[in-house]
């Protein structure tokens, strides 16, 4: 096998704590995670040269990116001599708040690691990934899952039923660095690991059940207001959203608002209504049985 290709799902955060910050910085979280059918492609070939292409409108050659970060990550400690070709198909908007890059990076892990015949393990490659970014375990696992520590301690959890989501963005990419920094500085109090377990088990459930109603109630992101003080068109669409009697989450560090509602014709109506939003896309979560 000299080629393969690699579809890698977006996800989303139904909930998203802050539960205190390590001595170097980084945050301990605690959050339930969740992939969508909206994916990047990502071909990769053996070259005598390493390469990565990304295809959005017209094709660009591109190393800068964490897909080519891990290949060349996992290249170097691994002593490897091969190369690599990648070209990236990308649909998962960039600083979005979707994990489109750590997706993006462990389809090309799992890919390099089947193509060379690596046989690492699910956990290797994780910590090969958590080197370049805190989402790349869980897209490595997919499924349901909720993270905690900086997000590679991953808990599996059963996969509900898929659910149709509308995903908005204005059209803005927001740091995720300023997003947390800005957190750090307008907020003293974290949330409680205890309560945080609980609710996390409670949204599972509400999950499976389907309960849109439970759902919401327990949807929460400790980024949304450093998100929306930073990039004030965030908020402007979540008000947008919030007048068509829709609940939006903040996705991540953003800025990607997601909302969910009873029936699929509310989000269509929605999506009609909202055709002014430069990224506005109806998806659906990855679910078990539908």
């Amino acid at each position: 096998m000299n080629s393969l290709f690699i579809e890698a799902p977006a996800k989303i955060n139904w909930r998203l704590k802050i539960l205190g910050r390590k001595k170097d910085g980084y945050h301990l979280l605690c959050s339930l995670m969740q992939n969508i059918c909206l994916t990047d492609t990502i071909f990769l070939s053996i070259s005598r040269q390493d390469s990565c292409l990304i295809s959005k409108g017209p094709a660009i050659f591109q190393e800068d990116n964490l897909a080519y970060a891990a290949w060349l990550l996992l290249k170097r400690e691994l002593g490897l001599t091969y190369g690599l070709k990648i070209r990236i198909e990308k649909r998962i908007p960039i600083g979005a708040g979707l994990g489109g890059g750590s997706a993006d990076a462990a389809a090309v892990l799992k890919g390099a690691n089947e193509l060379f015949d690596l046989g690492l393990s699910r956990e290797e490659l994780s910590g090969f990934g958590l080197k370049l970014g805190a989402d790349i375990p869980f897209c490595l696992l997919g499924g349901l899952a909720k993270a905690e520590g900086v997000g590679e301690k991953l808990t599996p959890l059963p996969l509900p039923p898929p659910l149709s989501l509308l995903l908005a963005n204005p059209g803005y990419s927001v740091s995720t660095r300023e997003v947390f920094a800005d957190f750090s500085l307008s907020n003293q109090a974290f949330a409680l690991e205890k309560k945080e377990n609980a609710a996390c088990f409670e949204l599972s459930q509400a999950l499976l059940a389907g309960d849109i109603y439970a759902i919401i109630a327990l949807m929460e992101n400790d980024l949304t207001a450093s998100a929306y003080r930073l990039c004030p068109p965030i908020y402007k669409l979540a008000q947008s959203l919030r007048a068509l009697g829709l609940n939006p989450l903040l996705c991540g560090s953003g800025g990607t608002l997601i909302t969910l509602a009873e029936n699929s014709d509310a989000l269509a109506k929605a999506k009609v209504a909202l055709a002014f939003v430069p990224w506005l896309v109806q998806v659906k979560t990855i679910g078990g049985t539908a």
